[in-house]
């Protein structure tokens, strides 16, 4: 699993709207089609759930803030899994396997309208904490800006 910096290394000049969070300097953050529902139900079609997932996760939620590169075209550039529950919960090495799905469901998504800065679309890193529980062949992912607790939040 990739790791990134650590969650307190997000500067304190953010914003959060949309389940992102993201620099407070750009005039508009990045979108995902008409936002956080159309976020929430393409992760939701498109992750696949395995048994073992549902076994591992059956009577529990974790949490995972995944920053991500959307570039100035809208393409996602780069996700890295920077911090989650289920490497402090005392799961077993299987658990990671949602998260790794979840990451390559994030990296194939299609394009977002981009960021914008003084009237240019830029590329700009973003983070996106989202909180999941299985329920039989589903999954239910609920971004969520008060589960990390950031040094510099304000």
């Amino acid at each position: 699993m990739e790791k990134g910096k650590p969650a307190n290394s997000i500067p304190s000049n953010y914003a959060e709207d949309n389940g992102l969070i993201y620099p407070s300097f750009v005039n508009s953050p990045p979108k995902f089609q008409n936002g956080l529902n159309d976020l929430n139900t393409y992760l939701e079609s498109n992750v696949r759930v395995y048994l073992r997932d549902i076994g591992i996760f059956q009577n529990n939620s974790a949490t995972v803030l995944f920053e991500l590169t959307i570039n100035e075209f809208g393409k996602v550039d780069s996700v890295i899994i920077n911090e989650s529950s289920a490497q402090t919960c005392g799961f077993s090495y299987e658990c990671h396997h949602l998260e790794d799905e979840i990451r390559k469901v994030i990296e194939e998504m299609p394009l977002w309208t981009p960021a914008m800065y003084n009237n240019a679309s830029i590329s700009l890193r973003v983070a996106l904490p989202l909180k999941f529980n299985l329920n039989e062949n589903s999954i239910y992912i609920l971004p969520s800006k008060y589960i990390f607790l950031f040094n510099n939040r304000k």
